[in-house]
């Protein structure tokens, strides 16, 4: 089971994917913040395999820190909501059009 980190500024847009993901049964949200200070603290609590961050969300947009935070052993998810991009931090760019889009990417 994959457990995975939500880091976002905008509340219905995590509501949503929150309970999204809770229907994916390999899927296992771990934490959700949209504080950077404390994302950053649970996520070393939490050693999540993957964290989904908001790209624009202020201080979200520096994923640097999150990678430091792991220590570089976790995926990062990069969404951007208005345009539909999805970023891999170590990958290349995405257009994800469905759920099951992102969900494929998180296994």
């Amino acid at each position: 089971m994959k457990r995975v980190f939500i880091c976002s500024g905008h509340s219905m847009f995590t509501e949503g994917l929150l309970q999204l993901i809770e229907q994916q049964s390999d899927l296992d949200v771990v934490g959700c913040e949209d504080s950077l200070e404390t994302a950053l603290e649970q996520i070393r609590g939490v050693h999540p395999d993957v964290v989904l961050f908001v790209k624009g969300d202020g201080p979200y947009v520096d994923d640097r820190q999150i990678l430091e935070a792991m220590g570089g052993k976790t995926q990062i998810i990069e969404l951007n909501y208005e345009n539909e991009l999805v970023s891999v931090i170590s990958g290349e760019q995405l257009v994800v059009s469905e759920f099951a889009e992102l969900v494929r990417l998180i296994g």
